[in-house]
């Protein structure tokens, strides 16, 4: 990371970045001794009661009632014909595996039932659904919502210039 030139002093605009995710999943597996996919399981999507959610690829293939990339391949193009469902079977050009490295930049495939789940605990800064004790704390809540960056905001065209929001920002 040393080598690496930023792009704009820090926190003084927005970029998409999965690299320092990684790090930080790195950083997980040395404090706590654990893979990645391991911790979240244990620390955050086991007592979130989000009972599907993994990153695990075997898991993930193992869910009977599961969304799968579908593409159009039979045209005189890609993208062109019938849809139908991407090869599974494991030995595909599509078969992603979201373990590993990458994992934590965004590896953890969960139904809806189990985002909405997410979206409660969020909504309630941490406290769990059954009223069990908090996944995080009101004060870890007010850190990942606190915006860390203000996102300049370009005025919509017209007729939908009324919807342009009046502020945005990008937090934890």
């Amino acid at each position: 990371l040393r080598h690496i030139r930023p792009a704009t002093s820090f926190r003084s605009g927005y970029a998409y970045d999965n690299l320092l995710y990684v790090v930080a999943g790195q950083l997980i597996e040395e404090v706590s001794g654990k893979s990645w996919e391991q911790f979240v399981r244990e620390e955050v999507l086991a007592p979130a009661g989000m009972r599907t959610a993994t990153s695990a690829r075997d898991a993930r293939r193992a869910a009977e009632n599961r969304a799968w990339p579908h593409g159009r391949r039979d045209g005189p193009m890609f993208g062109m014909g019938t849809q139908e469902m991407l090869d599974d079977s494991g030995r595909a050009e599509f078969d992603p595996d979201i373990t590993g490295v990458g994992a934590p930049a965004g590896g953890i495939a969960a139904s809806a039932n189990d985002m909405a789940r997410w979206i409660t605990i969020q909504l309630a800064r941490g406290a769990l659904p059954d009223g069990s004790g908090r996944l995080f704390s009101e004060a870890q809540s007010k850190e990942m919502w606190t915006p860390r960056i203000h996102v300049p905001i370009n005025p919509y065209p017209k007729p939908v210039s009324a919807m342009t929001p009046q502020f945005d920002g990008y937090a934890l």
